[in-house]
């Protein structure tokens, strides 16, 4: 979802698109492939790696990790930023959430946060797959994918959830007879 939503982004005229990934072969990927400017968050904290490259602010942040990493984006946020949230991947698998220390921001930089569920949208699905397609079709929109053998659905979901893939997991179905 992040590697889409940054092309689209760049599509929209973005000043600067900034990523994160978890190795330094998806931050090269990133930077080479799609130039977006990214780190690797498991080496340099979000909120070093924002303040570094992004010192005047973050206008837009699209977290699809929440936890520490939104917490800690927060305090990098423009005044009057726009945070929008996909999902909290950090605590799919956590027992222990825990809240935002850094929820003031919220108030002191005027910012707005907007979860976005793809549920809410179903009756936009058709115009949204279209109007991508359009883009994946003239060449504007690429995507990565990490392909698993039906045999090997068990590594697939390992990979998913510990970074050992690039883009998106997909596990072939069997062979039909």
């Amino acid at each position: 979802v992040g590697l889409l939503a940054a092309q689209l982004f760049q599509l929209r005229n973005a000043t600067r698109v900034i990523g994160s990934a978890g190795t330094d072969e998806k931050v090269r990927l990133l930077r080479s492939k799609y130039g977006i400017e990214a780190f690797n968050y498991r080496r340099q904290a979000v909120g070093d790696a924002l303040a570094a490259l992004a010192p005047e602010g973050v206008d837009v942040f699209f977290d699809g990790v929440g936890g520490r990493t939104l917490d800690e984006a927060l305090l990098h946020m423009s005044k009057f930023g726009t945070v929008l949230n996909v999902g909290a991947v950090s605590e799919f698998s956590s027992s222990s959430r825990g809240g935002l220390a850094n929820a003031h921001a919220i108030t002191d930089r005027a910012l707005r946060i907007s979860g976005f569920g793809v549920a809410n949208y179903v009756p936009d699905f058709a115009d949204a797959r279209r109007r991508l397609a359009d883009l994946v079709l003239a060449g504007k929109l690429t995507t990565e994918e990490t392909v698993f053998g039906w045999e090997e659905y068990g590594a697939a979901h390992t990979a998913l959830h510990a970074g050992g893939s690039v883009g998106k997991v997909l596990v072939a179905g069997p062979v039909a007879a």
